[in-house]
């Protein structure tokens, strides 16, 4: 091999070391990203999941662990009937950890209701979720 060569093969292998650093470099940092910014997701909700109320909530509220986009929010009362229940457009103050509201138009009567919701968190990834509650026949008035 001539020394030009020589030179320019190390030149080479230079390059390709220069990538391979760059690149294992690209995904520790998405890994590490990644482990610092889980997509978002249902903390808690009112009313509770799987919980029995003496009276109709006056609204569905949903916290979450980001502040979700609420264009892309969606919430569905749907009583055991397949009848699904009038919501007002979900609502969301400003501060992080302040709940998606979705006001019910009309007191529950009672019955069993799924609730089912969905977001996109500002990373673009969509969740979605559900859960049940119960409005039983003992109340007559709303709660919160």
């Amino acid at each position: 091999m001539t020394p030009s060569n020589r030179t320019l093969t190390r030149a080479g292998a230079a390059a390709l070391l220069a990538v391979a650093v760059l690149f294992a470099g690209s995904l520790a940092s998405r890994s590490a990203s990644a482990t610092t910014l889980p997509h978002l997701s249902l903390l808690r909700s009112s009313p509770v999941a799987d919980t029995t109320l003496t009276a109709s909530p006056m609204d569905i509220r949903l916290w979450f662990s980001q502040a979700p986009e609420m264009a892309a929010t969606t919430v569905r009362v749907t009583a055991s009937s397949g009848t699904v229940m009038a919501l007002d457009k979900p609502q969301r103050d400003k501060a992080e950890d302040a709940p998606v509201i979705a006001t019910l138009q009309r007191p529950l009567t009672p019955d069993v209701y799924e609730v089912a919701w969905r977001t996109m968190s500002r990373d673009g990834h969509v969740v979605k979720g559900q859960f049940s509650f119960t409005v039983a026949a003992t109340g007559t008035g709303r709660s919160r």
